[in-house]
């Protein structure tokens, strides 16, 4: 199947005969290259984006990779993702504990920060023709700062770990 860009989204140029389930309609594509601090409550990350499903029997996957996830202090981050309003793939509720998607820990060592990236992939049905935003939320718990598409020690743009990332997220709608 041949994938044409119309500049900010991909649509289908072929593909698989009628009937054929499987077959990619649209693509969309957010890309973050700046870098972000999170503290405190749930915040919105700049990796969002919407995608009008063209039959609401269609799924929509959604992959998302943040290419670089870094912290200082003792904490832990804590991501999850938003369809319009509702938490979508997330744990069952415990107690007061957060519904996540994904989170990060800080592991004890002599520095105190831990750096790496994240890669998520989830199907969803959100059985509708309207316009639907995803979002992806962040939230961070305990002392110290967390960071997207940044290092901890961002300041010192001499050190090999000062480097930068780059964050995104394909929408693609599938007929079933």
């Amino acid at each position: 199947m041949a994938l044409i860009s119309n500049g900010t989204s991909i649509v289908s140029g072929g593909g698989l005969a009628s009937g054929i389930g499987g077959k990619v309609i649209q693509v969309q594509y957010a890309q973050f290259n700046g870098a972000y601090s999170f503290d405190g409550d749930w915040h919105n990350t700049a990796l969002s984006d919407s995608i009008t499903p063209t039959s609401s029997s269609n799924k929509i996957i959604i992959q998302m990779f943040l290419g670089r996830v870094a912290h200082h202090g003792n904490n832990s981050m804590m991501f999850r993702l938003r369809r319009g309003t509702t938490l979508i793939n997330v744990g069952t509720q415990i107690d007061s504990r957060q519904r996540v998607t994904g989170a990060l820990m800080r592991v004890t060592d002599d520095t105190n920060h831990t750096q790496g990236m994240l890669g998520m992939t989830f199907i969803d049905a959100p059985s509708t023709t309207s316009a639907t935003t995803y979002t992806l939320q962040a939230r961070k718990e305990g002392g110290g700062s967390w960071y997207l598409n940044r290092s901890q020690n961002f300041q010192n743009t001499s050190n090999e770990y000062g480097g930068v990332g780059s964050s995104f997220m394909y929408l693609m709608e599938v007929a079933i």
